[in-house]
């Protein structure tokens, strides 16, 4: 990465105030946060399969991309903070989230879901929406696929807003067991057997890990409903396996 993009990874800008909005949005004066998906889903076809994303507002453009198991309904109550329905909010942007192939009511192909297809599908929707001058809010996995395309789409990313993401010296690890405990029991379960068969069975990630084991305040079920929507056979459920 280049010093030049190196700059532009710090929270500046666009990207802080993004950021501190996204941290404390049930704290804004005149918001209320939902649990409701309050924005309609457009369509866009990307590689032949259909991929789901909201887009509002108008102005500079601010790609938000989510991580596993969730999908756009996660910036749900962070979008409005880019709109001009905010009053602590005086500048407008258009708010775009996607949800990530296979996830969300995007579709799923029968393809590998590994990183280089995310990778392709995420850079054909960029290409076909004609997105330009991007600043990046990204989280856990969105944030391994939003740096990599800043990394080699510099002149194209204002600035990038990340949370719990996938950045040294936690991540890239050489070993499970360079990791550490807990994660390397956690990691190491979900690479045996037992781990496809808590995913693609139990849908461990919903489940478990945003049921339990990955969230400073419990979600309702409401909330929780709204992530199991889209995986609700084990065959549905190979994107976040992957």
């Amino acid at each position: 990465m280049t010093q030049k993009m190196s700059r532009r990874i710090l929270l500046q800008g666009t990207a802080a105030t993004i950021a501190v909005a996204a941290m404390l949005p049930a704290r804004a004066e005149g918001f209320t946060p939902s649990t409701d998906m309050p924005f309609e889903k457009k369509y866009v076809d990307v590689n032949g399969s259909k991929m789901a994303y909201v887009d509002e507002g108008t102005g500079p453009v601010v790609l938000f991309l989510h991580g596993n198991p969730t999908s756009s309904y996660l910036w749900r109550n962070i979008i409005p903070f880019v709109l001009d329905n905010i009053p602590a909010v005086t500048t407008q942007y258009r708010a775009i989230a996607p949800d990530l192939i296979g996830m969300g009511d995007s579709d799923k192909p029968d393809i590998d879901y590994t990183f280089a297809d995310h990778a392709a599908y995420l850079d054909g929707f960029i290409e076909t929406l004609g997105l330009q001058d991007i600043t990046l809010v990204i989280h856990d996995w969105g944030s391994v696929l939003g740096m990599r395309y800043a990394r080699l789409n510099e002149d194209n990313v204002k600035a990038v807003a990340f949370m719990e993401a996938g950045i040294p010296p936690a991540l890239p690890a050489p070993s499970l067991e360079a990791m550490g405990e807990p994660s390397a029991q956690l990691f190491g379960m979900l690479r045996s057997p037992a781990g496809e068969e808590a995913v693609l069975q139990g849908n461990f990630f919903v489940e478990e890990v945003l049921g339990k084991m990955a969230v400073a305040t419990p979600l309702s079920q409401e909330v929780l409903d709204n992530y199991r929507a889209p995986f609700p056979t084990p065959d549905s459920r190979k994107p976040t396996l992957v």
